[in-house]
């Protein structure tokens, strides 16, 4: 670590950028501390003392029982003793500054745990206390340990329901999922974790990043964007399958464009948008790749028109749940 730059942080002249730098450093190496302090102390003297310093340090000693007052020559050398007395005044303040920044050990800390729940019918957001973001589906319930809460995880609980997190990213805290013996752990990435199923599985997709899922704390699989992974939850058992990497939040947005998307794709955007099922028999349509931009709220058979325009195709409606482009 640059000498120079760790001073500049005890004396709080660092950048946001700097602060975190070192304090990551000293993270990983608490006895570099020591060794800049014991640096400091046998630091030689090679420039007389400040004036400040020097009277400060005369005020100090003024309290001292038997203490005379005398004055300094201008040209004389400052005792090698009063420049100790410094250092060793130098030393306290660093050590005391330093304690104060590290959680005591062992630290217990009382729980406050805080209750999110989405309403029947609507989609929630909420700001957790590092500035993550939490989207809640209908019914969905999360709970978290304010007090706990990045100490040292960013731990929270999803009782029930889908969530989907954007996490910041912060990688002396990681934040973890816990939704039974299923665990999910990221240190900034955007993911969904539904739980509730029938089966009784947990299922994790990944949006952005990598996501670590584990089960009674044996690691399972790493995900990457575009990767899902259905976990038992009393077993531990496991399957893993590839999904738009929209699966993730579509739940939560208002509108979806595809690009390049193969028919597959679109089947099933047009399923999880509109509940409808999209088929064909033409293999030009199943072969063409399609760029469209689904909005929630617009009529399906408008939906299916513009879609039957822009690719030359025609359509047909045989029941209120399924379509046939050809």
């Amino acid at each position: 670590m640059n000498k120079l730059l760790l001073e500049k942080f005890i004396q709080g002249e660092c950048t946001a950028e700097e602060a975190e730098l070192v304090q990551q450093w000293l993270n990983r190496h608490p006895e570099g501390l020591d060794e800049y302090l014991l640096g400091v102390w046998n630091e030689p003297i090679t420039e007389p003392m400040p004036p400040a310093m020097e009277q400060t340090l005369l005020n100090e000693a003024a309290s001292w029982p038997g203490y005379q007052e005398a004055t300094l020559p201008k040209k004389l050398p400052i005792p090698r003793w009063l420049f100790r007395l410094a250092a060793a005044a130098l030393i306290i303040g660093i050590a005391g500054w330093w304690l104060f920044r590290q959680p005591a050990s062992p630290r217990k800390l009382t729980h406050q745990k805080v209750l999110i729940s989405a309403a029947a019918n609507a989609t929630m957001r909420y700001l957790l206390p590092d500035q993550s973001v939490v989207w809640l589906k209908a019914n969905a319930r999360l709970q978290v340990d304010t007090q706990l809460y990045n100490h040292p995880n960013r731990t929270v609980e999803l009782l029930a329901g889908e969530a989907f997190f954007e996490v910041q990213k912060n990688a002396a805290h990681p934040f973890i999922v816990q939704n039974g013996l299923v665990q999910t752990r990221v240190l900034g990435t955007s993911f969904s974790v539904k739980t509730g199923l029938s089966d009784s599985a947990t299922l994790v997709t990944v949006a952005t990043g990598k996501v670590a899922v584990s089960h009674n704390e044996k690691v399972l699989d790493v995900l990457l964007p575009g990767k899902q992974i259905s976990v038992q939850s009393k077993t531990g058992s496991f399957s893993k399958s590839t999904v738009p990497v929209w699966l993730a939040s579509l739940w939560k947005e208002d509108e979806l464009p595809l690009t390049n998307a193969p028919f597959p794709e679109l089947q099933q955007a047009m399923q999880m948008l509109y509940g409808i099922n999209l088929h064909t028999n033409s293999r030009q349509v199943k072969a063409r790749h399609y760029n469209i931009r689904l909005k929630r709220n617009m009529p399906v058979q408008e939906v299916i028109q513009v879609l039957a325009l822009l690719n030359h195709h025609l359509y047909k409606k045989m029941n209120a749940d399924t379509w046939v482009l050809y």
